[in-house]
């Protein structure tokens, strides 16, 4: 305890050196801890499942885009369990266009978090069950599974077991049990779990004999030591057997996923659950916090070496007075512990605090409980012992080996070998730094061409209000609503984009050697395309003028043309295989972005239904008086339909949060390159300290001999340039990969802008300027005499 009581004075009498080492570790463990917790977080997704080594997930391989689907047809989990031996259970899940609407005592809500299940789900899927048990649970049509937090919100202190609610106004289902919440690292998040097999029999029987209809979450239990690569064996041998040939390729491309790697290898997975990770956002974030905290050692290093100059007479007398070898390094390693505990103390708290921050600023999700676990303080110890004594026997090295009478006498401080390294670190700061910049700078640009490209329609000033639960009143409500001056136009659809939609394979008549190819379906109000402004590029616009463009008529995408490689698609002929319809192509659009820009614009057909089908309602307002007229449209909703509560969106904020994810990325590493640049400041101190004390002499006798200020300055500061230019050279092929890796990830992107590279460089050569000038400036003011008396 000597030692350190000693160290700890040393320390104090070094406040300057000392805070700036304890703010740059400090900020070096902060980025490690918060990056660290989050990538536990995101590995951990779905461990809590018993069985989670067993359960798979089926995917659809749609040929036309070459993409996964987490999606599959309704008859397949089934057939599987049934046909396979080595399949235990299967259960669906799958959402049918919410919200949905649930009554409960004349209180009436809207929820969208509902699922349709199988019993067997309970059975597959771990649930901690508050009340009632999986043995009851969903054990009949009509029974449903409840979480905590939606049991307290309808039935507060009552038990809910056996109590009645009312889905659609149509369905009553008896509450047979009550769930915890599902915790945030679960790719499933749901509030009702639904049995009610009779709910797809509005379908006909044909949903459940297609091989097509891929709307379904399916999942299957596997029997123990009945390994994946056995199954998918077997499932081969159950598709020649048991599939028509007609849907045999298409099923035969089944795709398999384990349960753990759901949410981190799904980026590409289409029609999935809206939480998804990357395992390439675990690797850029892993990359950060290494780096980082590479920074952050290897400034402690150099403004050690830097404080120790100070002191190498008082470690030659200690050596000349008998200490050994060992008891010098276990002086600095004394030190090296201090001031990382310290810093790993700061660091703890400062992330407690700003916990919620950054949850609400940038999604950046963690256990907060993981921060003060045994498994943390573990490996918080471990790495800071282990840095604390490979920093101590560094700087202790760099010192111990000079004679004790050289350093008695001074004359090791421009020979201290550790500062000859340092300029290594100072480049592969500076690179990374650079680096960081040059990503953050491309990831806003893509962001900025995302907000500014054409999408293909206008989103501006459009309302969204679901109505597939009162399809009756939809007509009535829009005549009521148009009569108000500020709503410019109305229209219905199957969906608005970037929202759900209907796919289906769609075949061509007119030849018959094409193959079907997949599109998706907007099941649409003849005002559709001019309410959303698609632009026109052939033929004609589906009109109520012409009798046969209500059961027949159809547009299709430039995309489909494309696909089908028509040069003349007006007239065609084809059937869509959602509806088994036959349609006329009337016109072609402009493609549309009905996806995000990371997925490919795909073929799309656009025909007229008046009634079915049509679960969205469009209301443009005319922007003037937003709020008299949401108020108008609620009271008009409430008069029409009093059982269904009123919801509604922005077409333009649901464009906005497709995008929430990659906005958030760019916000992290935008906050993590200004800590890394303020690490790589602080150790440019550190250089610039000892570089100044270094050349002393030679800037008192340059100034004797008339050099200038501005003179000396430049001196002193070139290098620092050598260095950005050197770290620039470094940094620009990292940087280039690292931006073609990410922007893989987006079917549609900007270009690789020579300037974002050149600002890099500039930005990041100002703030070594601008860093080093204020000492150079110190140094080159001093008194000449001064400085020749300096030793």
């Amino acid at each position: 305890m000597k030692i350190f009581r000693q160290q700890l004075r040393q320390l104090w009498n070094q406040k300057f050196s000392t805070s700036v080492n304890i703010v740059g570790m400090s900020i070096g463990f902060l980025c490690c801890i918060i990056i660290g917790l989050y990538i536990k977080n995101e590995v951990s997704y779905d461990n809590f499942h018993e069985k989670k080594d067993r359960i798979i997930r089926l995917l659809s391989y749609y040929q036309g885009t070459g993409q996964y689907s987490a999606n599959v047809t309704f008859r397949l989990g089934p057939d599987c369990a049934e046909f396979i031996n080595g399949v235990e259970k299967s259960a669906r899940l799958y959402n049918l266009w919410g919200p949905y609407t649930f009554t409960y005592k004349n209180r009436v809500f809207n929820e969208n978090n509902v699922y349709y299940t199988d019993p067997s789900i309970v059975d597959i899927f771990n649930f901690n069950f508050i009340a009632g048990d999986k043995s009851n649970a969903l054990n009949a049509p009509g029974t449903v599974i409840l979480t905590k937090s939606v049991s307290d919100k309808y039935f507060g202190e009552e038990n809910p077991l056996g109590k009645t609610i009312i889905l659609d106004n149509s369905y009553n289902l008896t509450v047979t049990g009550v769930v915890q919440d599902y915790p945030e690292n679960s790719h499933i998040h749901f509030n009702f779990l639904v049995y009610e097999p009779t709910r797809l029999e509005k379908f006909g029987d044909w949903v459940k004999q297609t091989w097509y209809f891929n709307n379904i979450h399916t999942y299957l239990l596997l029997s123990e030591n009945f390994p994946l690569e056995k199954f998918q064996i077997e499932f081969q041998n159950f598709v020649n057997k048991n599939v028509d040939e007609q849907a045999r390729e298409f099923i035969s491309k089944t795709g398999f996923q384990k349960l753990t790697q759901i949410h981190l290898f799904s980026k590409n997975i289409t029609e999935d659950f809206p939480s998804k990770g990357s395992i390439t956002g675990i690797i850029i974030f892993l990359s950060i916090a290494i780096c980082i905290l590479l920074i952050a050692c290897i400034n402690y290093v150099s403004l050690s070496i830097s404080i120790v100059t100070k002191r190498v007479k008082d470690v030659g007398i200690r050596i000349i007075s008998g200490a050994k070898t060992i008891d010098i390094m276990g002086m600095y390693i004394a030190e090296s512990i201090i001031t990382c505990l310290l810093s790993l103390f700061i660091a703890v708290l400062i992330v407690g605090t700003i916990h919620p921050l950054l949850i609400n600023y940038i999604n950046l999700y963690f256990n907060i409980d993981d921060l003060y676990s045994i498994t943390f303080l573990l490996i918080s110890i471990g790495s800071v012992l282990a840095i604390s004594i490979l920093s101590g026997i560094y700087v202790s090295n760099n010192i111990l080996r000079y004679r004790a009478i050289s350093m008695i006498n001074g004359n090791i401080l421009s020979h201290v070998s550790g500062f000859s390294k340092s300029y290594i670190y100072l480049c592969s700061q500076f690179a990374a730094s650079i680096i960081l910049i040059i990503c953050t700078g491309f990831i806003y640009k893509q962001m900025i061409f995302i907000q500014q490209s054409d999408l293909g329609y206008n989103s501006d000033l459009i309302l969204t209000v679901p109505v597939s639960k009162t399809p009756k009143t939809s007509r009535p409500l829009m005549v009521n609503l148009l009569k108000n001056p500020h709503i410019n136009d109305i229209t219905l659809s199957s969906s608005f984009p970037p929202n759900q939609y209907h796919y289906s394979e769609i075949t061509s008549l007119d030849d018959s050697l094409k193959k079907s190819i997949s599109a998706k379906n907007f099941f649409v109000d003849f005002n559709f395309i001019d309410f959303l402004k698609i632009k026109v590029l052939e033929g004609r616009n589906l009109s109520p003028d012409f009798n046969s463009d209500k059961d027949h008529g159809a547009l299709i995408n430039r995309a489909f043309v494309d696909k089908m490689e028509w040069s003349s698609p007006i007239g065609k002929q084809i059937k869509n295989g959602w509806n088994n319809k036959d349609l006329t192509i009337v016109g072609v659009v402009e493609n549309f972005h009905f996806k995000s820009f990371h997925e490919k614009i795909e073929p799309a057909v656009i025909s007229i239904s008046l009634n079915e089908n049509l679960y969205y309602m469009g209301i443009k307002l005319s922007g003037n008086d937003f709020q008299s007229s949401l108020n108008f449209i609620k009271s008009e909703w409430e008069n029409i339909n009093p059982l269904t509560p009123f919801e509604y969106s922005f077409l333009d904020e649901i464009v906005k949060e497709t995008y929430k994810n990659d906005r958030n990325q760019a916000r992290i590493i935008l906050i993590f390159s200004f800590l890394a640049i303020i690490i790589t400041c602080l150790g440019l101190i550190a250089i610039s300290l000892f570089l100044t004390k270094q050349r002393t002499k030679e800037i008192g006798l340059r100034k004797i001999n008339g050099a200038t200020v501005s003179e000396v300055m430049i001196l002193l500061n070139k290098d620092f340039v050598k260095f950005v230019f050197v770290a620039f050279i470094i940094a620009v092929p990292v940087s280039y990969y690292i931006i073609q890796k990410w922007i893989e990830n987006f079917a549609y992107k900007t270009e690789l802008s020579w300037w974002i590279f050149a600002l890099a460089g500039i930005i990041t050569l100002a703030i070594a300027l601008l860093t080093v000038s204020w000492q150079s400036w110190r140094a080159s003011t001093r008194n000449p005499v001064d400085a020749l008396r300096y030793e």
